[in-house]
């Protein structure tokens, strides 16, 4: 115990103890403890609901009284009356991280490092003072220092940040800086590489190739690219896994010349790329792009898009199937028909639930570019 802290055996330090219970029912054991790190020092918060009652009947109805007893004196030396943020307010703690999106925070003895994911442009708030903002696309491994970012008053620092759809990104602070007098501008708006040629669409045809064993032809030709589930094949409209798009097209020896950027439009759910045989890398998420620079070639190249979707169709098309005709094995209860609301506890798909977007839904197009385009 040290300032009204926690100190664990394997050195962890906790600065106060939140106890909030979610029923009415506690162990007096427990209570007992918790008073005993009361009136120890230790900085003990209390939440709204007090239970009143021991679980079961070991020793029942003293065990009730007990309860009370102890709740009654822990609330003389607990904070109650007040939220978590009001008590850490209150003790000189600001919030380790102010923003509209999920995040995680790890720290070394020189780093604090961030993972934020959402979508959307924002200025967050970062517990951290005396450092320059880096940001770390884990999608691309590009490194950049934040263009727009300052301190506060009370000694955090605030980044301007933009995420695409789903987006995420690392935000590590790591090394002494100071931010500048004049804010640059942010990320999103800084100016891309200006195009060298018009850019190339991919039209169809698209020969598909599909994972064996899964209800669907081996090979299909998609004259333009549609959804899967609003594909006249059945097999297609409820696949589920990987299915491969091969193209091939020329390129003249200036176009094989330039930066090339391939843009695949939109992806349900994930794609991995790969152009006259070389992996361009996985894309899970906006910009939905890859770049082919000094991998195409003039003339012929041979483009292959492999697009892997989630189980939920198949498990829509199986609701409707018999249980020796379905493709998928599964332990939650599929219907045939939706005589009641889904997502429910240890229930499934009914074969009337809506289909969700899968396949590689485009448009596929090349870009060219003098020098690398931001992203």
């Amino acid at each position: 115990m040290q300032d009204g802290g926690l100190r664990l055996p394997d050195g962890m330090r906790y600065r106060m103890l939140v106890v909030d219970w979610e029923e009415d029912v506690a162990e007096p054991a427990v209570l007992e403890k918790l008073v005993a790190l009361a009136k120890s020092g230790a900085t003990i918060v209390l939440g709204r609901r007090r239970p009143d009652r021991a679980p079961g009947l070991s020793g029942y109805p003293a065990c009730d009284r007990r309860v009370r007893q102890l709740i009654e004196e822990l609330g003389t030396l607990a904070i109650t009356g007040k939220s978590v943020e009001d008590v850490l307010l209150a003790s000189g703690v600001r919030p380790d991280f102010e923003g509209p999106w999920n995040y995680i925070h790890r720290r070394t003895p020189q780093t604090d490092i961030y993972f934020v994911a959402g979508s959307g442009t924002a200025r967050c708030i970062f517990r951290v003072h005396g450092k320059q903002p880096e940001l770390w696309d884990a999608v691309s491994g590009r490194i950049v220092s934040a263009p727009e970012w300052r301190w506060t008053d009370d000694r955090r620092t605030v980044v301007s940040l933009s995420l695409p759809e789903n987006g995420s990104m690392f935000v590590v602070f790591r090394k002494p800086g100071e931010p500048s007098a004049a804010a640059a501008p942010s990320a999103a708006a800084a100016p891309s590489a200006r195009p060298a040629l018009q850019p190339v669409v991919l039209a169809g045809p698209w020969q598909v190739s599909f994972q064996p064993g899964r209800g669907v032809p081996e090979s299909l030709v998609f004259e333009r690219l549609v959804p899967w589930n609003e594909h006249p094949d059945d097999g297609v409209k409820h696949f589920c896994g990987t299915a491969t798009y091969r193209k091939t097209f020329e390129l003249s020896p200036q176009q094989a010349a330039c930066t090339l950027r391939i843009e695949l439009g939109e992806v349900k759910c994930l794609a991995e790329v790969r152009l006259n045989g070389k992996p361009l890398g996985i894309v899970w998420t906006a910009p939905w792009c890859v770049d082919a620079t000094g991998v195409a070639r003039p003339g012929s190249n041979e483009l292959l898009i492999s697009v892997t979707n989630t189980w939920v169709n198949r498990l829509i098309g199986d609701a409707a199937l018999p249980e020796d005709k379905r493709i998928t094995r599964t332990n939650i209860a599929l219907r045939a028909g939706k005589r009641e609301p889904t997502f429910r506890a240890f229930q499934g798909f009914a074969s009337e639930d809506p289909l969700m977007p899968s396949g590689l839904l485009g448009p596929v197009q090349l870009e060219f570019f003098d020098t690398a385009p931001s992203r």
